[in-house]
């Protein structure tokens, strides 16, 4: 027996597709090779069979069926059959009889103790138990100064240049200079010269070309020659397989 083909759409992870992007045409259906696989996209004219896919076992099974009819169903009894008619009316009138409210006579004698009610006193006890504190004294008025005050204006003059020479005219106490100090002085120019140059000698670079051995873990280290690191990503992994771009039939076509 021939084995069979897998198919493309079996074997390549593809991301999923919604229905805009397949009546779109952005989609993968056009990579499937084993021809189960249909494009919903696809209207009854272009799909490889005119009739649907559950049309035919719906007409095996369920149309060879014989259809049995209806019958009407006979319901017994007497009710439906009486011609009498139905009064819609209520025995209110029969039953219940109006009954005239039976109103108080003014007339009635009543008790003189009902009659009388006595009266309430709100009278409080504040007055008797708590002290009257009475307004306080007023305030005594200080006596008079002997001299009233005087308003002095602010004269907006300032001593500055009495008090203060020019830059020109200020006198200059230079530090003397010792031979092993480097101190920059008040009219001294300032150069941006260091040290580095008399203290400092330019590093070397040198290449490490022998191979250091760890002898407890026993591997050998990559060599390290003129600050370059070396790696062998390109020897272990370059042999792995790559993932494979798919594109959909959308940008196939914008590309031919």
């Amino acid at each position: 027996m021939e084995e069979k083909r897998e198919c493309d759409l079996d074997t390549i992870d593809i991301p999923p597709v919604g229905e805009i992007n397949h009546r779109n045409g952005n989609c993968y259906c056009y990579l499937c090779s084993c021809g189960e696989h249909l494009c919903p996209s696809l209207t009854p004219r272009d799909r490889p069979w005119s009739k649907a896919m559950y049309s035919s076992i719906y007409q095996k099974e369920f149309i060879s069926k014989p259809f049995s009819p209806i019958k009407p169903v006979k319901l017994e009894g007497e009710l439906l059959h009486s011609r009498q008619k139905m009064d819609l009316r209520t025995t209110k009138q029969e039953d219940f009889c109006e009954k005239p409210l039976e109103r108080l006579n003014k007339s009635l004698n009543i008790d003189d103790n009902h009659k009388w009610k006595p009266k309430f006193l709100a009278t409080s006890t504040y007055s008797s138990n708590f002290q009257d504190w009475k307004t306080p004294p007023p305030l005594k008025k200080l006596p008079k100064l002997l001299t009233e005050p005087i308003d002095i204006k602010l004269k907006a003059n300032t001593t500055y240049a009495d008090s203060f020479s020019l830059p020109d005219k200020i006198i200059e106490n230079k530090p003397l200079e010792s031979p092993t100090s480097r101190i920059i002085g008040i009219n001294d120019f300032f150069y941006g010269e260091t040290t580095h140059r008399n203290t400092f000698k330019p590093f070397k670079r040198e290449q490490f070309t022998i191979k250091s051995r760890n002898k407890s873990l026993d591997y050998s280290q990559t060599e390290s020659a003129r600050s370059q690191y070396k790696s062998t990503y390109g020897k272990d992994f370059s042999s792995s397989p790559r993932k494979r771009t798919i594109f959909t039939l959308k940008q196939v076509k914008q590309m031919q």
